[in-house]
């Protein structure tokens, strides 16, 4: 199997448990809000608890957000390492076929990773 099939597999299956999350996540939500209806909390109290499970559950998303951000710049970097070898080896003389490199899935453009150009006054 190449390592875009597997890439391909692990997001759908990724997408399938972020889907199923997210149902979850929406059922506890209904569920919380039932108990503290029926607990007959104070309206201010219910407020906080609320306001504390939402900060909680919108760390741990910024948290997913930056770690999504890491995997697409190290793929990113892995791709640009493996053209760079590429062409280095093509330089000297090895053959397209023999200095094959897979590719990871990225939806990043083929810029260098990490490098801005800014012009320069001369």
């Amino acid at each position: 199997m190449s390592t875009q099939a597997r890439s391909e597999a692990k997001n759908d299956v990724l997408e399938k448990r972020l889907a199923e999350a997210e149902a979850e996540y929406f059922t506890r939500k209904t569920q919380i809000a039932e108990v503290l209806a029926a607990a007959r909390l104070d309206p201010a109290v219910l407020n906080m608890v609320n306001a504390r499970l939402d900060a909680v559950l919108e760390g741990r998303n910024a948290l997913i957000r930056e770690l999504q951000h890491s995997v697409a710049l190290l793929t990113r970097a892995h791709n640009d390492a493996a053209r760079v070898y590429e062409a280095k080896l093509s330089d000297f003389g090895v053959r397209a076929e023999d200095a094959r490199h897979d590719l990871l899935p990225s939806a990043t453009g083929l810029g260098p990773a990490g490098l801005v150009a800014r012009p320069t006054v001369g």
